[in-house]
């Protein structure tokens, strides 16, 4: 009986550790994303190149710029561009 104690503290360490890894994981857009040194005055065309997929929404100012968001799971982030599609920099991340 005294053998099989010893376990449930182990068990219970292992399952802490494997729910904090996988809560911690990262969606592969957040990686690719992250891969970018930097995003301002990129093209549109150079950023779905780079992180392989193209944005889901797009939202068109009135002064003629556009808000482009790219989610999967629970990260998402939306960037700005002007009028001759050159990203301005990040508008919102949520992770």
């Amino acid at each position: 009986m005294a053998a099989y104690l010893g376990w449930i503290p182990a068990a219970l360490l292992v399952g802490m550790l494997l729910l904090r890894w996988l809560g911690k994981k990262r969606s592969k857009l957040q990686v690719r994303f992250n891969a970018i040194n930097s995003l301002c005055d990129k093209s549109y065309t150079e950023i779905i190149t780079i992180v392989k997929a193209s944005s889901q929404l797009l939202e068109h100012r009135a002064n003629g710029d556009m808000l482009r968001t790219w989610s999967e799971g629970d990260y998402s982030i939306s960037l700005l561009f002007d009028s001759d599609d050159r990203c301005l920099g990040v508008e919102e991340e949520c992770m």
